[in-house]
């Protein structure tokens, strides 16, 4: 029975005890090596795999917290909405006096020229420039309050008497409340 067993076609001879000399082959060293160390590798991705998925979760979590917390306030930020336009006006208001302040000393001496000839009693509610296309000169528009038609006389002549001005025009007048409104235009020679 010993010498079938040796003699049957299905017997395969492996020698386990490798010779030194020789050394084994690539694929051999690659199965080798993937035996021994390959196994540490695939329990490391399956530990990253595996934290990635249980870190969704707690990030899932977060997000959810997050937005509740957004609803939450919501109702906060969006009242607060006349504030954020009363800034951006004050910031573009801001931003029209730098553009007039950066255009010149022309401006500022049109300022200085028109407000050393207002009188004593007279109140301006708001002054404008705009630039004249194609010259260096400059529109101007005077709003003001006066309880005196003197005064608005007397500013109209001081006005008209100033150097630097021209084309002086009271383009409106009115009444209201014992007092008189109105807005002169004329051009600045800068």
């Amino acid at each position: 029975m010993a010498k079938s067993a040796q003699n049957s076609p299905f017997r395969i001879d492996l020698n386990l005890l490798h010779p030194k000399e020789i050394p084994p082959p690539l694929l051999e060293r690659f199965f080798r090596w993937l035996i021994t160390y390959g196994r540490f590798i695939v329990i490391i991705v399956e530990v990253v795999v595996v934290s990635a998925f249980l870190m969704r979760f707690k990030l899932d979590a977060d997000l959810d917290d997050l937005k509740r917390n957004i609803e939450k306030d919501l109702p906060y930020i969006e009242g607060l909405s006349n504030y954020e336009a009363l800034i951006k006006q004050t910031q573009l208001r801001i931003d029209e006096f730098d553009k007039i302040n950066n255009k010149g000393p022309q401006i500022k001496q049109a300022l200085e020229d028109i407000s050393s000839q207002i009188p004593s009693s007279l109140k301006l509610s708001n002054i404008s420039f705009e630039p004249i296309p194609n010259t260096t000169n400059t529109k101007f528009r005077v709003n003001g309050v006066s309880t005196s038609n003197s005064e608005i006389g007397f500013f109209i002549n001081n006005l008209r008497k100033a150097e630097p001005l021209k084309d002086i025009d009271l383009t409106s007048i009115s009444f209201s409340d014992e007092e008189i409104i109105f807005t002169i235009i004329g051009e600045t020679k800068y």
